[in-house]
């Protein structure tokens, strides 16, 4: 089974709602929004860098915001993201790897 990269459950902003979204190694996800404000804000939320109003995000089975800013800040500067968007998967897969590696496997 592949492992799990990201997951987002029971999310809300004041500019969107994602009731459920997981992506798995190797997977790729489409998110379409209304307006550009809307897709900065789910990526900001995604990763780490705005508190959603309830919800939960997970970066390699780790909730983003359980985590220090310094650490979401440190994710952001290595994985990178264009145009709303995520860049480069493998990219994203070994920041996430050596993110995790901070605080060891989740249960």
């Amino acid at each position: 089974m592949q492992n799990k990269l990201a997951e987002i459950e029971n999310l809300k902003s004041s500019h969107f709602v994602c009731d459920r979204l997981e992506i798995r190694e190797g997977g790729l996800r489409v998110v379409l929004v209304e307006s550009i404000e809307q897709g900065n804000a789910f990526v900001d939320v995604l990763m780490g860098l705005s508190q959603p109003d309830s919800g939960c995000v997970k970066l390699m089975n780790q909730n983003v915001y359980e985590k220090p800013e310094s650490l979401r800040l440190a994710l952001l500067a290595e994985v990178g993201h264009v145009g709303g968007g995520l860049e480069g998967l493998s990219k994203c897969q070994d920041a996430f790897q050596r993110w995790i590696g901070y605080f060891g496997e989740a249960g």
